[in-house]
């Protein structure tokens, strides 16, 4: 197996903060939803790192366990590629299976980098996201009818996290994806416009 992932880098020599986003388990970076969080933010010139995870460049549909040892690996490579010295705040953006894996990567890093991190997981994973150790800036954006994590639960874990500045938004009527019951995207948009 490969940890080489596939990347879209959109660096502004201006910009002091770097937004690093990865997609789920269903679909990769060129998702709809994935590319209209890289446009609002190459908008505001704000240098984007968008990861494509390996299993998805062989075409397949699942990580490579539940260890997640290949997708940590490609995030680590990706971030040798840029020089994260240039900039004063990197936000990791994770959308369902990218949020497990950026939170597996920033719950084991030191409290020097955590300091200078945030983290937003979009379609939050019970049972499989680990930020007990993160002591970062720390938002969830969760579907009211999200099948995988209901507000208790994420609440629980939220609780037992020790950053001292964490949110959760809760969408109203939206699934795991942001979508309505007829699986329509159309909360996709305000979640969007919610990542500051």
């Amino acid at each position: 197996m490969t940890t080489n992932p596939t990347l879209i880098f959109n660096n502004f020599n201006t910009s002091k903060r770097l937004i690093i986003v990865t997609h789920g388990a269903s679909e990769g970076i060129e998702n709809t939803f994935i590319q209209n969080i890289i446009y609002k933010f190459t908008g505001e010139k704000v240098s984007v790192l968008a990861i494509q995870m390996p299993f998805k460049d062989r075409g397949e549909n699942s990580s490579s366990g539940p260890e997640l040892l290949e997708e940590l690996e490609a995030v680590k490579q990706a971030i040798k590629l840029v020089n994260l010295s240039e900039y004063e705040s990197i936000d990791f953006m994770g959308k369902s299976l990218g949020g497990i894996i950026f939170s597996k990567f920033l719950n084991n890093q030191d409290r020097s980098f955590q300091a200078k991190t945030s983290l937003t997981i979009l379609g939050y994973i019970y049972g499989d996201v680990e930020i007990n150790n993160y002591a970062g800036k720390l938002t969830v954006i969760q579907g009211e009818k999200d099948k995988y994590g209901s507000k208790e639960d994420i609440e629980k874990d939220l609780g037992n996290c020790i950053s001292l500045d964490k949110n959760l938004v809760i969408v109203p009527n939206a699934d795991h994806s942001y979508r309505n019951e007829h699986r329509e995207p159309v909360y996709q948009d305000s979640v969007i416009d919610l990542l500051a």
